[in-house]
């Protein structure tokens, strides 16, 4: 991303913040698609709610086995793309909510001598 367009979208953020408020907020549900099913009910009831209740335009995601990093990355750039090109056509500050659902490292146990090493899987 250039500069210029991280300055502006600072701005915006900053903008949104000074007057408590966003004309305009879309919700990035992410889980893994052969994941826990717990997290993919958990991220549809949220999505469910973000939507109905507080008129978010949400995006579900569910991480793919192949190429996750890939198609992940592309997911959240186009999402950030298209609600900077909302943002800046409407002219009104947008925000963008991201929930993960998932595990972190399946081993993170820092007190049991772990390396602290993240895992890239489902």
């Amino acid at each position: 991303m250039a500069p210029d367009q991280k300055a502006r979208m600072r701005e915006k953020l900053v903008q949104g913040l000074k007057y408590k408020t966003y004309r305009y907020v879309r919700s990035l549900i992410i889980y893994w698609e052969n994941g826990d099913q717990g997290f993919k009910e958990e991220g549809k009831r949220l999505g469910n709610y973000l939507e109905s209740r507080l008129g978010h335009n949400v995006k579900e995601f569910a991480i793919p086995r192949d190429y996750a990093y890939s198609h992940l990355s592309r997911f959240i750039a186009d999402n950030i793309i298209e609600t900077n090109g909302i943002m800046e056509k409407r002219r009104y500050p947008a925000l963008i909510i991201l929930h993960y659902g998932g595990h972190g490292d399946r081993n993170d146990d820092i007190h049991g001598g772990e390396n602290e090493e993240s895992v890239w899987a489902e």
